[in-house]
């Protein structure tokens, strides 16, 4: 006890603190140095705000069973849950203690202080190799999240020789102990209250991580879950509350107890994966109904998509659909030709294998048409080409989660495999005690064929999830070929208004071809008569006399009257004219901004 007390005092060095680790001391500090740095990373919250559930069971006095529930929300509430646990047994630990580590979700800090944690690995000598799988279950950023995948089991089963640091006679330890470290991930829908973005897929995948150990010479087995929520805790605590499933009169029944918490826990992983993969089909449902809807004629466009949608999330409507009794023309009866008319009413080609009537059999009743429905708003070329693209971001998004689910599938089973070898060779190994049970037992080969079945439904999720993917492919494949067909379509149209532009231009073109030479021809006729024009303007002017004897004078004077009225308003039109086109301009570079407001 001595030894306990002194590395319960020195809590905060842990792992360091535990002695006798067949463990280098390199690692030991990588565990302490890593453990400081999700401190510094808000992994866990402040002293106080903690909550830290305890459960055990195990006799007390003359009661054969009881169950004791603690909860600790401080370092020292936690002590003395552990010290009054002890107090209730003859300083004893009870049969079977589960000690519950949970965040409200997976971005949120463990409901446990740092303090707390090293203090509680340190009573329990818990394994240091525990501490990567709990680091897996929370991811406080993005890019943490790439480790969020680390998977596996992690043994330091110590059989044979008890160790020092593990074996305390005054609490039930004997050091003999079989101990066991993994993590398993399951599917969770997204509360509500959390709000979705769009787009957003509204599951998630929450990682549990489990460390057991059991002494096989005393039976006092230790349980430690960390979860990124709480529904497992309460599934635990109602199976193990009932006296029926877990008997813990003997050292046997607390191991086979032990086999069926292991089924227990794999068992709840397995749950929800099947409502998550049906949540993927149902939006590859919905993308396909929507390829399916597209019209190919000349009509057609993404608001015959748009039209069936229910809301922004892609989810789905079926179209009102009415069944027409058909003949073939081949005389095979039964045959119901669909007709589907969509939202925007627009009408259904008649399918090729209807059959012809004759006039002179009685026509049948025509069957009864749904009531016209409000038709949707009409979408702009660009919410169009904007809802293709979301359509492949969808289907990258969903692609994604279709991924992650089939390697998360593909973990989960490798570590449900590890668990059986893990325990095969525990209980094939020489100092593994026979009264425990063997292999040939009846309640372990029940234990063996349980996780067999829930490996075999995870291979069925993993060929699901496998399916899923190539849905997705095809599913994207007929997107993408909408678009190019809905970008061949425009670019047809842009052809056909081009060349409707083009023919209008040639038009244009000749009639000011045609304007050109009219122009021209009256530049000719007037550079003709302009020359005889200006002397007959002279001669008419009174410039010059003619006289009756045929001769004329001309006045000197006039002459000159007229030169100085001529010349000045000659260079004053040239003049404007260079102002108004050329002077303005170079005006603006000289004169500054402000006194040209309006320039």
């Amino acid at each position: 006890m001595e030894r306990l007390h002194q590395s319960c005092h020195a809590f905060e060095r842990y792992p360091d603190n535990l002695r006798d680790l067949d463990i280098p001391p390199s690692q030991i500090a990588n565990y302490k140095q890593r453990l400081e740095e999700q401190e510094k990373n808000k992994l866990f919250v402040r002293e106080g705000q903690a909550s830290v559930e305890f459960l055990s069971w195990g006799p007390v006095g003359d009661a054969p069973q009881v169950l004791f529930t603690g909860l600790a929300k401080s370092l020292t509430e936690l002590q003395a849950s552990l010290r009054r646990t002890m107090h209730l047994r003859g300083k004893k630990e009870p049969h079977l203690i589960h000690i519950f580590i949970y965040a409200k979700t997976s971005r949120n800090a463990l409901q446990i202080s740092l303090d707390m944690l090293t203090y509680l690995f340190t009573y329990h000598r818990v394994a240091p190799a525990f501490l990567e799988f709990l680091y897996s279950t929370v991811y406080r950023t993005r890019e943490e999240n790439h480790d969020a995948y680390f998977s596996g089991v992690e043994e330091a089963h110590q059989l044979a020789l008890p160790r020092l640091s593990q074996a305390f006679p005054e609490l039930g330890r004997s050091g003999r102990l079989l101990k066991l470290s993994y993590n398993l991930r399951s599917a969770e829908k997204k509360p509500p209250e959390l709000g979705l973005r769009e787009y957003e897929f509204a599951w998630s995948i929450e990682t549990m991580a489990v460390y057991h150990s059991f002494d096989i010479e005393t039976g006092h087995a230790l349980w430690l879950t960390c979860e990124s929520n709480a529904k497992v805790r309460g599934y635990i605590k109602e199976i193990i509350s009932s006296p029926v499933e877990f008997d813990l009169q003997s050292n046997r029944a607390r191991f086979m107890a032990t086999l069926a918490t292991h089924v227990l826990v794999c068992d709840w992983t397995v749950q929800n994966w099947r409502w998550y993969l049906k949540a993927l089909e149902d939006e590859i449902e919905s993308i396909a109904l929507g390829t399916r809807t597209f019209d190919l004629g000349g009509r057609g466009t993404f608001q015959n998509i748009n039209a069936v949608r229910m809301d922004k999330k892609h989810s789905w409507s079926l179209l009102p659909v009415r069944r027409v009794g058909t003949t073939h023309s081949s005389g095979i009866a039964g045959l119901e030709r669909i007709e589907v008319h969509s939202t925007s009413q627009i009408p259904s080609r008649p399918m090729f294998w209807s059959a012809k009537r004759n006039p002179s059999q009685p026509q049948p009743t025509p069957p009864s048409v749904p009531p016209p429905q409000t038709p949707p708003p009409k979408t702009t070329k660009e919410d169009e080409e904007l809802l293709a693209f979301k359509d492949m971001q969808q289907i990258d998004l969903l692609e994604d989660q279709a991924r992650e689910a089939l390697l998360v599938l593909n973990l989960n089973i490798e570590v449900l495999e590890e668990l059986q070898s893990q325990y095969k060779l525990v209980m094939g190994n020489a100092a593994f005690p026979e009264d425990l049970g063997n292999c040939e037992s009846i309640e372990v080969l029940r234990f063996f064929k349980r996780m067999k079945n829930i490996q075999t439904r995870y291979q069925q999720l993993v060929g699901r999830a496998e399916k899923i993917l190539v849905q997705l492919n095809h599913r994207k494949n007929s997107t993408f070929f909408l678009i190019q067909y809905r970008n061949m379509r425009q670019s047809r149209q842009s052809a056909i208004e081009m060349e409707s532009m083009t023919k209008n231009m040639e038009r244009v073109a000749n009639r000011t071809q045609q304007e050109a030479i009219s122009m021209r021809i009256i530049t000719l006729v007037t550079l003709f008569f302009l020359p005889a024009t200006s002397i007959a303007t002279i001669f008419s002017s009174g410039i010059i006399i003619f006289k009756e004897n045929d001769t004329w004078t001309a006045g000197k004077q006039s002459v000159l009257l007229y030169l100085a009225v001529c010349i000045p308003l000659t260079v004053g039109t040239f003049l404007v004219w260079w102002f108004m086109t050329k002077g303005v301009a170079r005006l603006k570079k000289w004169i500054p901004t402000f006194l040209l407001p309006n320039a």
